[in-house]
């Protein structure tokens, strides 16, 4: 651009001014011709052009405020091939439906295509007639996708939900923390991580990961206030208090969808039944369901034909529907990371909101559980791995249920943990959905450091913990969910601590 040419003026050159100015102006124009809109939201325009400049940078934006834009424009007002990395295969098709529908070079790769489709897409890869692709992090351990790629050059390299790249992040893929090495195998193209929710010391690691310049990349912070949202907290001794009281909540209309959350698939089922025999309609999704089940579901819960939903954490990512009138936690979550996740799908249309949380004391012994399941010691991996060693031949025909028969684990979350660390660590290749899993190597213990295993259950502990004084909290609810994430706030006057504390003012 001939940026170093031309007079300085105010430490900035003035052909680099203007070229700053131009692009600026495309940025407006892009917003407006390929999205439609025609204003952006703060940060959004800082982050693009900071992005145009071929800058690194962190976003963080509320769900569903639009940071999807930050990379989308970006990626579309410069030819050539951008790369995005999403966890969830419904996330990945739901932005690319979106962009074809406006006809924008999308596609993404992922393990629920046809091989027709794969080929498809490779094609249009090999062709040079894409300009965005969203893949797993779990895609750059192939070989083959790498061969794809060849000496393509990459403009831009997007990490959306960026907090999975940390261990004290409450979505940690083993992979997302790799994607630091898969940058500089890119060719260390500029780089915009994204993500709603990162507390400091989760902020501090994806820059360590992303190996964070300093001097040149920013953070752009479009806050986290949801100033709509009337959080509240009921405690039950008896889990049938506790379903009685929901099914009062439910029997009361209100103008919008409504969400339930559950941790277990179990009592999530046997709620539902509860509707049936009261006549109330609803529609259910979890973990369980067939795929096209769950995106059937998905799809009338988007057009709103169902406006009840009995959902596990499952559901939610990349669900951009304004009107959500009640989010509603039947049990309490694991962490406030995901918590406030789910409660900010609620009221995106800027109108008043509901979020309940119903809490027992059941619910804390069910949760220090998950943290034994997503936690598995040495033990328990030499265990498994050694299990598999003796079925070697037998494992392409193997299903999940039949290795959960096999380690004597059916109803233990532990083995799917299991699997993904062999698989990160390079002990076994493949998977069972495709019947190709396999081993590749014998389990060596000296690739674990067990204080990094012990470490991340105490994360998991203390994220448990903070959870649980949310709960029992005699502050404002939103202030200590903003404390929790580093950020200051007045009270919000609307949750049921600040109503409580002003009549007893009054």
């Amino acid at each position: 651009m001939g940026w170093a040419l031309g007079k300085v003026v105010g430490g900035m050159s003035e052909n680099k001014r203007e070229c700053l100015h131009h692009r600026m102006a495309h940025s407006f124009a892009a917003l407006r011709d390929l999205f439609s809109i025609s204003e952006f939201r703060s940060p959004q325009k800082e982050a693009i052009d900071h992005c145009l400049a071929k800058k690194s940078s962190l976003v963080l934006m509320p769900t569903g405020s639009g940071k999807s834009l930050c990379f989308q424009i970006p990626a579309f007002m410069n030819p050539g091939l951008s790369i995005v990395v999403s966890p969830l295969i419904a996330l990945m098709v739901d932005q690319v439906y979106s962009l074809q529908k406006r006809n924008l070079e999308a596609d993404a790769l992922h393990s629920a295509q046809t091989s027709e489709e794969r080929n498809k897409v490779n094609r249009r890869l090999a062709d040079r007639k894409m300009q965005l692709l969203y893949v797993s992090p779990e895609r750059f351990r192939k070989k083959e996708f790498w061969d794809l790629l060849g000496d393509t050059k990459v403009n831009f390299f997007f990490i959306d939900e960026a907090h999975c790249m940390s261990q004290w992040g409450h979505d940690f893929r083993p992979d997302y923390a790799k994607l630091g090495e898969v940058r500089i195998r890119l060719g260390n193209p500029p780089m915009m991580a994204l993500t709603a929710t990162a507390s400091p010391v989760v902020q501090s690691e994806i820059k360590e990961l992303l190996g964070w310049n300093p001097m040149e990349d920013l953070v752009f912070d479009g806050g986290i206030e949801r100033n709509n949202l009337t959080l509240r907290v009921r405690s039950f001794v008896d889990p049938r208090q506790k379903e009685n009281y929901l099914l009062k909540v439910l029997e009361k209309q209100v103008n919008g969808p409504t969400i339930v959350y559950f941790n277990l698939i179990e009592s999530l089922e046997s709620f539902s039944n509860i509707l049936k025999s009261n006549a109330m309609p609803h529609a259910t999704y979890h973990g369980k369901k067939q795929a096209h089940e769950k995106q059937s579901v998905q799809k009338r819960f988007q057009s709103q034909e169902i406006s009840l939903l009995l959902a596990t954490n499952a559901f939610g990512m990349g669900i951009d529907l304004p009107n959500i009138r009640r989010v509603i936690h039947a049990e309490m979550p694991l962490q406030l990371e995901s918590y406030f996740q789910e409660v900010g799908r609620a009221g995106r249309d800027g109108l008043v909101s509901e979020c309940i949380l119903c809490y027992t004391e059941s619910d804390l012994a069910v949760l220090l559980d998950f943290v034994e399941w997503q936690n598995p010691n040495l033990k328990m991996m030499k265990r498994v791995y050694s299990l598999l060693e003796t079925k070697k031949e037998e494992l392409p025909s193997y299903t999940y249920k039949d290795i959960q028969k096999l380690v004597g684990l059916r109803g233990d979350h532990r083995l799917q943990t299991v699997l993904n660390l062999l698989l990160h660590y390079g002990f076994i290749e493949g998977s069972l959905e495709r019947g190709n899993l396999c081993l590749v190597q014998e389990f060596d213990v000296s690739h674990f450091r067990p204080e990094v295993f012990e470490q991340k259950k105490e994360r998991a502990l203390w994220r448990l913990q903070q959870m649980l004084l949310y709960v029992k909290t005699e502050h404002c609810r939103l202030q200590s969910i903003y404390q929790y994430f580093g950020k200051e706030s007045e009270p919000c006057g609307l949750c049921d601590v600040c109503k409580k504390n002003t009549e007893k003012k009054d």
